[in-house]
């Protein structure tokens, strides 16, 4: 587990590469999409998190590494992003995380940007994708697991009856 400090994310990018040193800035060439269901990182914390240098990692890892990020009891799973093009972390101590991220993982009654330190961990795609941030992608993983499990029973009752 590693803690890291809190930066959050703004998507307008400076051209200078100067601003606020507390904001993590994103190109505007990124959609909402790429940024609400990810983590951006610098590219020593890898290692730390899963244990392995990137390139060492199977291809499976490669495509989607996901993490748990934890604030106390609140718990979300974003993938795990790093691109040069990002500005704002420069060291291993900071995680830059978007406005509803940083809302869910918020305790009741508590400013989302009071979240200064998260703990962040390797995740499993199953949770990630159980607790995605979009609905149509929750729910379209939630009604696929339930339809295999309705298949799965289907099969066995079938065959049950069948040599019954």
């Amino acid at each position: 587990m590693k803690t890291l400090n809190v930066k959050p994310i703004d998507r307008q990018f400076i051209d200078n590469r100067e601003g606020d040193s507390n904001i993590v800035y994103v190109p505007e060439s990124y959609y909402c999409l790429e940024i609400e269901d990810s983590a951006f990182f610098s590219p020593g914390n890898y290692k730390s998190i899963f244990g392995k240098e990137r390139k060492e990692e199977g291809k499976k890892r490669k495509l989607i590494a996901i993490v748990r990020i934890q604030n106390g009891r609140h718990v979300i799973y974003r993938k795990y992003m790093y691109d040069r093009n990002i500005v704002g972390l420069y060291d291993n101590e900071h995680i830059g995380l978007t406005f509803s991220s940083l809302r869910l993982l918020a305790a009741k009654g508590q400013d989302a940007y009071s979240v200064k330190k998260v703990d962040v961990l390797p995740g499993s795609w199953f949770m990630y994708y159980c607790n995605h941030p979009f609905h149509a992608t929750r729910v379209a993983f939630r009604v696929g697991l339930i339809s295999l499990i309705i298949s799965f029973a289907s099969l066995i009752l079938t065959l049950l009856f069948r040599f019954l």
